[in-house]
């Protein structure tokens, strides 16, 4: 299933492409990353989506048209001397638009010239085509945000079933790109081991996880956010399962003692041999996990 184009606004961009990602606050666990803004807004309409706040305002997603100021921002983060990774993914999906604008056509070339920077394709698409057709790998990351299949068909609508994102990230793997997965927001309704282990047999029958990342996170959200979801006709029960708000940026969370009960779960279900991260989690609970958050590798690090 692929975007259509006639549901997508065009547009110059005026401001700058590429921005440090560093409004995570102290207490809670986040590498900086930088932030590359080819696209605002995700043409998926997923109920929890963090992007209907950041873009209240905007109805569609808007892609930005002027490729060659973005081609020069990118040249020039590429010029820095930290080694740092450039995700496509924060203010938009990486791939979903891959089909009609060509970017990653792009960039990828680019990344592959130099062995510094990384580049993030995250994405909860399965249009890998131009990926496959592109014989560079070197320093590009394509990681798939995935969900229980049960749980993506309540509150990830017209995103592609969970499963063909699997499916795609196979296709990635056998070409040889770096792949990491990304369980993100983690939703406890009842049963949810259960919905989840369809998950994770799927992901182990087709994917090679050894050494693999897995980033896994919670259901999380400011107290704004369901006033703006239901004004957008989503389905606003998926926030009732987050009761907490502790952590110092205030987000809505599943209790402390449930979210430790998750995370257990999930590195007990996992290989031995595969790399575990949280995803903008608290402190207290890395600690209380007996986990290092300390030069984490989570799916924005490098």
């Amino acid at each position: 299933m692929k975007v259509e184009d006639k549901k997508i606004n065009r547009r110059s961009r005026k401001s700058d492409f590429i921005h440090e990602f560093t409004k995570t606050p102290s207490g809670i666990v986040c590498p900086h990353f930088y932030v590359l803004a080819h696209a605002n807004g995700c043409p998926y309409a997923c109920d929890y989506c963090y992007l209907q706040l950041t873009f209240r305002y905007q109805k569609e997603p808007v892609i930005f048209t002027n490729r060659q100021d973005l081609i020069r921002d990118v040249n020039r983060f590429l010029e820095k001397e930290k080694p740092s990774v450039l995700s496509a993914g924060e203010l938009s999906d990486a791939l979903a638009f891959d089909h009609i604008t060509g970017l990653s056509k792009d960039l990828i070339p680019l990344f592959a010239e130099q062995d510094k920077h990384k580049l993030l394709f995250l994405t909860k698409s399965a249009n890998v085509e131009n990926l496959l057709g592109i014989n560079q790998r070197r320093n590009i990351i394509v990681s798939f945000s995935l969900n229980a299949p049960f749980i993506s068909a309540m509150h990830e609508h017209g995103a592609p079933n969970p499963l063909d994102r699997v499916d795609a990230a196979r296709k990635c793997q056998e070409a040889g790109y770096e792949v990491r997965l990304r369980i993100d927001p983690v939703i406890p309704i009842p049963g949810w081991k259960d919905h989840y282990k369809i998950l994770l047999n799927y992901i182990k029958l087709n994917l090679n996880c050894e050494g693999m990342r897995f980033t896994i996170g919670s259901i999380r959200y400011f107290k704004s956010l369901p006033d703006f979801a239901r004004s957008r006709g989503r389905n606003v029960e998926v926030f009732k399962v987050a009761t907490s708000c502790e952590g110092a940026d205030r987000r809505m969370r599943v209790t402390p003692q449930l979210r430790l009960e998750i995370y257990s779960w999930f590195c007990e279900q996992l290989p031995n041999n595969s790399t575990i991260a949280l995803c903008k989690e608290t402190i207290e609970i890395w600690k209380k996990l007996g986990w290092n958050p300390i030069g984490i590798k989570c799916n924005c690090a490098p």
